[in-house]
Parts: C-alpha cells; sequence; structure tokens
C-alpha cells in the first residue's frame, strides 16, 4: 500500500528539472580542474598553448559569479510571462550550445565568453527550478522535493572533480553539456506548473498538469486541490502587480525579502564557493600522504550521502533547525581553520598530532554545508516570498548572494594569491 501511494512521477519529474542544480554543481567544482589544466604547458591538456597569466586566473575565477548575476536578473520576468518549462528549456538549449563551444575553444577570450553564457543560463535556470518544483509539490512533501537540489547539486560537484581527474577541457566540456539534452528531451513528458497555468486562466490544462502529478490520488481529491490552488491566486491576484514592487507594498513582504536576502547572504559569505573551487589546494597543504585530487573525490562522494540524510530529515528536524545548525558549525570551522593559518603564518611551533585539525575544519565545513547551508536556504527563501512575486523576488534575493561572492573573490584575488596568504606553496 506504501508503494502504491508513493508518487514516482512527482519525484520523476523534480529530479528531471533538477538538471540546473548538476548543473550548479559544475559551476561550483569547475575552477579546481580546468584553471589547473590552463597553467599546464603541456599541450595535450591546455588547448590555449600557453599557460594563462595570474591576471587571467584572476578572471577565470571571477567570470562565474558575474554571469550568474546576469543570469538571476534576467530570468525572474520571463518566467512569469512565458512559463517555468519553457524558459527551462530555453537555458538548457543555450546551457549545451555553452559548452559545446568551451570544448573547441582555442583562445582563452572565446572561453571566458563562452563560459560566462554557461553561467548565465545555469545559474537563471536555478532561480527557476525551486519555483517550479514548490509549485509542483503536495505540502507533505515540499521540503523534500526541495533538498533533492542538494543531493544533486553535490553529483555534479563530483562529477567534474571525478571527470577533471581524467580527462582534458574538450571532453570535460562536452560531458557537461550532455545532460541539458537529456533534459530536453524528458521535458516533452513533463507538464507545466499548475499553479503557472492557473495564474493564466488555463484552468483546464492545470487540472490535465495536476493529474499528471498526482498519479496517487483520485479525482476528487486533485479536484480539490486544484480549486484549493484556484483560491489561493484569487486571494493574491488583488495585487495586481507582478513584478517587484509587490516585495515593498506591505510590511510582511518587506519582512519576508529581508528575511531571504540575509539568508542567501549568510549562505554566500561563508566561504563555500571559494574553498570548493580550491579544494584541491588546501588539501595539498595538510601534507596528508594520499592525492589531493582523489582526497577531493572522496570528500565529494561522502557530500553526496550527507545530502541525502539532508533529504530524509529536513521533514522531522524542520528547515530552521538545519539552518542554524550549519549557520554555527560552518562559523565554527571557519573560526578554526583560519586560527590555524594565523599561527602557521607567524611561525609558532604546530605539533604533528595538531596539523590534522585543517582536514577536520574543512571536512566539517563542507558536510554541515550540504546539510543545512546547499539547498535548505532556497527552499526558506521561495516559500517566504509572496506568491505573485516569487521568481521575481528570488531573482533579486540570488543577485544578492551572487555580488557577495564575487566580493569574496575579489578580496581574495587570484588561485595563487588565495594559496601564498596562506602558505599553501
Amino acid at each position: 500500500m506504501k508503494w502504491k501511494s508513493f508518487n514516482w512521477f512527482l519525484h520523476f519529474a523534480t529530479i528531471a528539472a533538477n538538471v540546473f542544480s548538476f548543473a550548479i554543481g559544475h559551476l561550483l567544482a569547475w575552477n579546481s580542474p580546468v584553471l589547473t589544466q590552463f597553467k599546464s604547458n603541456d599541450t595535450d591538456v591546455n588547448p590555449i598553448g600557453r599557460p594563462i597569466t595570474e591576471l587571467e586566473v584572476s578572471i577565470g575565477a571571477s567570470i562565474i559569479p558575474i554571469g550568474s548575476t546576469i543570469g538571476t536578473l534576467l530570468v525572474g520576468k520571463p518566467a512569469d510571462i512565458y512559463g517555468r518549462k519553457r524558459i527551462l528549456n530555453y537555458l538548457a538549449a543555450g546551457g549545451a550550445a555553452s559548452f559545446a563551444a568551451i570544448s573547441f575553444a582555442s583562445s582563452i577570450y572565446v572561453y571566458f565568453i563562452f563560459l560566462t553564457t554557461a553561467s548565465i543560463c545555469i545559474s537563471a535556470g536555478f532561480v527557476i527550478v525551486p519555483v517550479y518544483v514548490i509549485e509542483m509539490a503536495e505540502d507533505k512533501n515540499r521540503g523534500k522535493l526541495g533538498c533533492y537540489s542538494s543531493v544533486i547539486i553535490t553529483v555534479g560537484e563530483l562529477y567534474v572533480y571525478a571527470l577533471g581527474t581524467v580527462t582534458n577541457l574538450l571532453k570535460l566540456s562536452l560531458l557537461c553539456g550532455l545532460p541539458f539534452l537529456l533534459f530536453i528531451t524528458i521535458t516533452a513528458f513533463l507538464p507545466e506548473s499548475p499553479i503557472f497555468l492557473s495564474s493564466k486562466g488555463n484552468k483546464t490544462e492545470a487540472l490535465v498538469a495536476l493529474r499528471k502529478l498526482r498519479k496517487n490520488k483520485s479525482m476528487s481529491e486533485i479536484n480539490k486541490e486544484c480549486k484549493e490552488k484556484e483560491k489561493m491566486l484569487d486571494s493574491t491576484s488583488k495585487e495586481e502587480i507582478k513584478d517587484i514592487g509587490v516585495l515593498f507594498k506591505t510590511r510582511s513582504a518587506r519582512k519576508a525579502l529581508l528575511l531571504s536576502v540575509g539568508i542567501r547572504l549568510t549562505q554566500q559569505l561563508s566561504g563555500f564557493f571559494v574553498v570548493s573551487s580550491f579544494l584541491a589546494p588546501l588539501f595539498t597543504e595538510t601534507g596528508i600522504s594520499l592525492s589531493a585530487d582523489v582526497l577531493t573525490i572522496i570528500v565529494s562522494s561522502v557530500n553526496i550521502l550527507v545530502a541525502i540524510l539532508a533529504l530524509n530529515i529536513i521533514e522531522k528536524t524542520g528547515r530552521r533547525f538545519l539552518l542554524l545548525t550549519a549557520i554555527f558549525v560552518d562559523g565554527l570551522s571557519m573560526l578554526v581553520l583560519g586560527l590555524y593559518f594565523v599561527f602557521k603564518e607567524n611561525n609558532f611551533v604546530i605539533p604533528d598530532g595538531v596539523k590534522v585539525i585543517p582536514i577536520i575544519a574543512i571536512l566539517t565545513f563542507l558536510w554541515m554545508f550540504t546539510l543545512g547551508l546547499s539547498n535548505v536556504p532556497f527552499i526558506v527563501i521561495s516559500e517566504l516570498l509572496p506568491n505573485e512575486a516569487r521568481t521575481v523576488g528570488s531573482s533579486l534575493v540570488l543577485v544578492t548572494g551572487n555580488i557577495a561572492m564575487f566580493l569574496i573573490i575579489l578580496i581574495k584575488g587570484d588561485e595563487n594569491t588565495l594559496i601564498s596568504e596562506n602558505n599553501l606553496t
């Protein structure tokens, strides 16, 4: 009976939509293997035939947050006008084309251009996916379905870390573009968001979409849910404005926006992007005998298990508990790691037994981030923002985070600066 009540199609639709989460994982891990290849003298590894300069390393590290900011700014309104599914398809096509162009780039500037377009498409899609998933989900499984994104992001990171150690840029880029083509094929079988269809007055189509997504329910239950969604939309339709202005019209909307921005800034200011981008050099510094690349793959593999754990406990523990716990533990981990490098830089004598501390701090940081700061913030933000401006509001919130990410990279400088500041060479 339990298996009969399990809604396989809804979970399938959620996983399919999260190809953009998979691609976000690519972006988070991208710099670690790719910038290493660009600094190589081996022309079989380095497609541009020369090691890139430190300025080019810095530009390459900054492109992803810049492209992400552009993508999140552009996508909000089109998704409300043309639909979640259609825009996701266009963005998937753009992502596939961008990675194909990257794979054949023989100039660093061509690479920069198409990495920017890939970042724009992926980040724009990542804005829409949580909204699309929440609008398809039932109240009882919204949190669990939202956490699929966290699992898939970590799989996307592992995908790049693992392939980056055994393939060149050409093959890696083509393999990163392949999931987008698969997504375009699969979406032919997926419905548009029922809430979007209802908001456009397409009530018959909304009911058909809901039937697809509720294969475990009777027709009477589906009709009841459809009427509830229409009632919810009717109650918000009085707010004629469906743009960013609605976020400032009421005290509750302003509070929701402020909380959402605060959560997003906390997520990005944790420094996760910098840590994940330069994970191998950080592990190299610890002096552990195991290869830094192998250790990075092992850490990413365990990250997947942590993400699956989050998926299974979020409804029991609650979003707030996971979020606050992750913030506290990650802050403590970064404090310990920072103190370790301060002591090392100032030539303090560090006993051999203490040298394992940075590894523990990095592992704790990464795993707790995955548990409570990777995807939980996006679930909370999507639930906080008012329905009539959810996609536009999500874009604004994500932009603030991307700006914070860019500023962190700007402060840190290029990879060599990051390494030299901490005596990692």
